[in-house]
């Protein structure tokens, strides 16, 4: 029984980093080409809901107990804020130069698809989207500023 899980413990790792290297290109295509308002409406609803239910939790904060469960309500909710910014990345990179760009800049760049659609959107001169994605950006830097101030512990 040991060999086996030694065997096992040992293809895990590459069969993990296999998946990830699967999503990590599937993901943007997916996104942009097979689902696109599919992808945009659920991120967007998802995320309407968790700034929703963290501004509940921000307010049942005020009582001392419950400051451990809304800072992990909002990290988690910042989580899915940024699964929104991403899809919406996305498209817009794909909207302006194209989804080839996207995977060039990923790949060879080195650089992610948010800071490729702040690049083009700024570069576009597309205003409204790239203050849009300020926004959305600041929106979950203060969410995870907030839970680390309600409970310092909430990352580890």
């Amino acid at each position: 029984m040991g060999k086996i899980s030694r065997t096992l413990g040992n293809a895990a790792a590459p069969l993990l980093g296999f998946g990830f290297l699967a999503l990590i290109l599937a993901g943007p295509y997916l996104v942009y080409y097979v689902f696109p308002a599919q992808a945009y409406r659920l991120t967007e609803i998802l995320a309407a809901i968790s700034l929703l239910v963290s501004i509940v939790f921000l307010i049942l904060a005020i009582a001392k107990r419950m400051r451990p469960a809304a800072a992990v309500v909002l990290l988690v909710s910042s989580y899915v804020v940024a699964a929104f910014m991403w899809v919406w990345s996305v498209i817009i990179v794909g909207s302006l130069w194209g989804i080839v760009v996207l995977y060039v800049v990923n790949v060879f760049v080195g650089v992610g698809t948010i800071v490729s659609a702040f690049a083009a959107s700024l570069l576009t001169g597309h205003w409204s989207v790239l203050w849009q994605l300020v926004v959305i950006a600041a929106i979950i830097v203060a969410m995870r500023l907030i839970a680390a101030a309600l409970d310092p512990d909430v990352s580890s």
